[in-house]
């Protein structure tokens, strides 16, 4: 071992008369920066106010020489921002430099008072009166000096203190150095006396360290031979330092050549190139991913041998740059690891739960489907007592009585309910085996599906039979509404005539106003029948529930008895919905009436409720079995602690907001029989001629087609609530044009009407006659169809009924629309038929009109359906009505 260097020595003492001068050198630098720092600070306020005092002195020039409105604004907010500065001279931190001259508080203070009188200065300039610049320029310029003088003073106070200061800082700053470069030098003398003794006791201790070492060394060659771990090293330079022996014997084909000084790179490709390795890649190839694993050691790899061997390899990298390689042979360890993962995963891919469990009766495993079960993590199962695995008197039993079985005979089956830790629990088949350590494995199977699967038989059952009950509804509803509402368009559209002629105020013209109230209020009890059964769809539009709850209150008041007492109670926030106000009006009406029922002629209360927006209702499980099953009425829940029972019929909420429509009485309440079947058609619990059963039933029916829901709370003797959720519109860009009227369009086109009932026909022909038309009336769907081939330009637009005897309305479109296609045809329907307005879509229909027909919706679907046809006389290459042009099945 040499001694150090003389070099070393003086290296050293450079190194420290070094440090001394940088550290000098950055005490210098600091101290000029809080120099300047300092000269900065001392009179920036007061050039922030001369800066602004001048720039409100431009800005007065430059709306001189161009007056205008943005100019001015630009004035006073100058003045503004010189006002802002001047409060911070008088009483800010900032300002204290400031006010410590002699008289530069009161000389702010003074232009600070006279701010407000040059404000109006500048306020009333005019650039018709000279006089007013001369008066604002003459005051802004008494600011000038008093400013000017401040900052001179304050830049020659800061200068003076500024250079004394910096003189003091940098005789301390020199003094300083010096005395570090004495210091510095001092240490460095005895530093260097000290380190010439240490180095000759080192000396003479590295020799008696060589000695050890070698002894250490050959200690060290016979505990890595000695070990049953291929142990292999590699110097910085991936040259083999020592290998033992089982280190060779992993490698017996290259063996030989495995001696200190050869490169690991010509032993990896050797050994690769004589098969040692069960690798499929080119030799060089595996040699240079070898390398890689080698230089950038990450972790312990497994390394598979040709002989089926394999081997865990760990490298390391050393203090000197080299890597140490251990190998151990984990062969059985591999196989034995394989066996339990296939077992293991034969286990987990089982259907049913299996679960192993300690002599204490704790979880040592469980499988996906044991954990699925219980909806617990494989983690929050692993050590918890499998007591708590059950319910009730289960535990005690299964725990028990079934465990001693089990151990007795080896073997336990039979059934149980399982709890899980949310306290809701589900029947299991179970079996248990005794295991010799005392602990058991445990198989249990969930039957919960099973029994769901019985439970969803009988709630299908029950639903066909509903469906079957609607559906029989239906077709009632559907057959006697088109007759009935050719018999309501004649009385309608004849009584509308009698209006039109009779004088106004006559009695005759009341006795027709009767007649048309009457059959409007005949055609919306057909249109509650087909809207209870679903077999028609309606006209919807913005609507607001506070305006139909009015009108059905007024009709209220008159209908319901003295004794029942009705209140209202509107806290709507301009919620709108879309929905047929019509329709919405009915569901309160019945409602209503079902409540004033419920009160059984005694005193009471119905009180009407609107809310919205507000947010959905409770999600819970009757709901979701609602939204499943909307055909099948309510879905009823039962609290044992009150009493109350809560349905639920209708979709879940589908929207964020919502109108809650509540309709509540103080009866006497609907016992669990009652309400299981309100909504059913036809049922009711009144006597005989006194209940149609077509009340909650048409509810139900209008608030499942506006996507709503229905929750009802009753208990007996405390009296009932429905509420009906409605999702709240958004109008967007809509407006609403009610109450607006216009005059009916007239014509003089040629228009046939065909109808198979003479007075439906007859009150259409004469509608548009009044308009000017010259009308054709028509009751047989077969004359009008050889009328149209014989001559189809003798019409200008044909208006049919859709369902009649032999030739049906579509079918006469058809044959219109093949002689001129741009024929307009309008239809009309007193029973909705899905298909048939798809059919008539196709057809290019203008329009399918609701019956009993409204003339003024008449009126105008035939004005723009003609209209359109002269449009396209007028562009050839354009065609009036296309095939798949949209049709208005409810209104012109």
């Amino acid at each position: 071992m040499r001694r150090p260097a003389t070099h070393s020595v003086a290296a050293l003492v450079v190194a420290a008369f070094t440090v001394a001068c940088v550290f000098s050198s950055i005490r210098l630098a600091q101290q000029f920066d809080v120099f300047m720092d300092y000269f900065r600070t001392g009179n920036w306020i007061a050039t922030q106010a001369n800066v602004e005092y001048l720039r409100l002195a431009e800005e007065l020039s430059a709306f001189q020489a161009e007056p205008g409105k943005a100019k001015k604004d630009g004035l006073l907010t100058r003045l503004e921002l010189f006002w802002s500065r001047l409060p911070l001279i008088l009483e800010g931190e900032e300002g204290l430099k400031v006010r410590a001259l002699p008289g530069a508080s009161e000389a702010v203070r003074r232009i600070v008072d006279d701010l407000p009188a040059l404000e109006r200065d500048l306020a009333a300039l005019d650039s018709a009166e000279p006089a007013t610049y001369r008066r604002a320029r003459e005051r802004l310029e008494t600011y000038r000096a008093p400013l000017q003088d401040m900052l001179q003073s304050l830049l020659m106070t800061d200068r003076a203190k500024t250079s004394s200061a910096t003189v003091r800082e940098q005789q301390y700053e020199a003094f300083a150095a010096f005395g570090l470069v004495v210091l510095s030098g001092a240490a460095l003398i005895v530093m260097l006396w000290r380190s010439l003794r240490a180095s000759r006791r080192a000396y003479d201790a590295a020799l008696k360290a060589e000695a050890s070492a070698l002894m250490a060394r050959q200690q060290m060659e016979d505990a890595i031979e000695s070990t049953n771990e291929g142990f292999v090293l590699y110097d910085r330079e991936e040259r083999l330092v020592i290998a033992n022996a089982q280190y060779k014997s992993f490698y017996p084909t290259i063996a030989a050549m495995v001696k200190p000084g050869v490169r690991l790179a010509d032993i990896l490709l050797e050994s690769a190139r004589k098969g040692q390795y069960a690798s499929a890649q080119d030799p060089e190839a595996w040699t240079q991913v070898r390398l890689q694993q080698h230089r950038e050691p990450k972790g312990p790899f497994t390394q598979h041998l040709a002989d089926g061997r394999v081997l865990r390899i760990s490298d390391r990298r050393t203090r000197a740059g080299g890597i140490v390689s251990v190998r151990t042979d984990i062969t059985d360890m591999v196989r034995a690891e394989e066996l339990l993962r296939k077992r293991l995963a034969a286990i987990e891919a089982a259907p049913d739960g299996i679960a192993m469990i300690d002599a204490d009766g704790r979880m040592q495993y469980a499988n996906k489907s044991f954990c699925a079960s219980y909806r617990e993590s494989p983690e929050a199962m692993a050590g918890r007592d499998w007591f708590g695995l059950f319910a009730g008197a289960d535990r005690e039993n299964i725990t028990r009585k079934a465990v001693a079985e089990a151990r007795a005979s080896a073997h336990w089956r039979g059934s149980a309910l399982a709890q899980r830790t949310d306290e809701s629990t589900f029947p299991i088949d179970l079996a248990l085996s005794a295991l010799e350590d005392g602990g058991l494995v445990l198989a249990m199977r969930d039957v919960q599906h099973e029994l769901e699967l019985q439970q969803e038989h009988a709630r299908l059952e029950r639903q066909f039979h509903q469906a079957q009950k609607m559906e029989a509804v239906g077709r009632l509803a559907g057959g006697i509404a088109h007759d009935f509402n050719n018999i309501l368009a004649a009385i309608v559209g004849y009584a509308g005539f009698l209006s039109e002629d009779l004088e106004p105020g006559s009695e005759h013209a009341k006795f027709a106003a009767n007649i048309a109230t009457a059959a409007n209020r005949a055609k919306h009890l057909v249109r509650q029948i087909l809207a209870f059964s679903r077999s028609q769809d309606v006209e919807r539009l913005p609507v607001a529930p506070g305006t139909v709850l009015d009108e059905t209150a007024d009709m209220l008041r008159q209908t319901l008895p003295p004794s029942t007492r009705l209140e209202i109670d509107d806290r709507l926030q301009g919620a709108v919905i879309w929905a047929n106000a019509t329709q919405i009006g009915q569901v309160l009406m019945n409602l209503c009436v079902n409540a004033n029922d419920a009160l059984e002629g005694e005193t009471g209360t119905v009180s009407i409720s609107l809310e919205g927006p507000v947010p959905p209702p409770r999600t819970t499980d009757a709901a979701r079995l609602a939204a499943e099953d909307r055909a099948t009425g309510a879905v009823v829940q039962e609290d044992p602690a009150s009493g109350e029972l809560r349905a639920i019929a209708g979709g879940l909420p589908r929207h964020d907001r919502y109108v809650c429509i509540a309709v509540a009485d103080t009866g006497t309440g609907m016992p669990r029989r009652v309400i299981d079947r309100m909504f059913d058609p036809f049922f009711t619990t009144k006597e005989i001629g006194k209940g149609t059963g077509l009340g909650l039933a048409a509810v139900h029916g209008i608030v499942l087609a506006h996507d709503g829901l229905i929750e009802v709370s009753t208990r007996e003797g405390k009296g009932t609530v429905f509420r009906i959720y409605l999702p709240v519109h958004d109008l967007g860009g809509a407006t609403d044009s009610a109450g607006q009227s216009f005059a009916l369009p007239h014509g003089r086109e040629r228009v046939l009407v065909i109808d198979d009932q003479e007075l439906v026909s007859t009150m259409l022909a004469k509608s548009l006659e009044r308009l000017g038309y010259e009308v054709t009336a028509c009751t047989d769907s077969g004359d009008a169809l050889e009328a149209l081939g014989e001559d189809p330009g003798a019409w200008d637009a044909i208006v049919s009924d859709v369902r009649m005897p032999g030739v049906s309305g579509l079918d006469l479109a058809r044959f219109a629309k093949a002689q001129r296609r741009e024929m307009p045809v309008i239809l009309c329907s007193g029973f909705y038929d899905e298909l048939a307005e798809v059919q008539a879509r196709a057809l290019g229909v203008a329009a399918i009109l609701p019956k009993p027909v409204d003339a003024a919706k008449l009126a105008w679907t035939l004005r723009r359906a003609l209209d359109g046809e002269r449009e396209a006389d007028r562009d050839q290459t354009r065609p009036a009505v296309h095939a798949d042009a949209p049709i208005d099945s409810h209104a012109a």
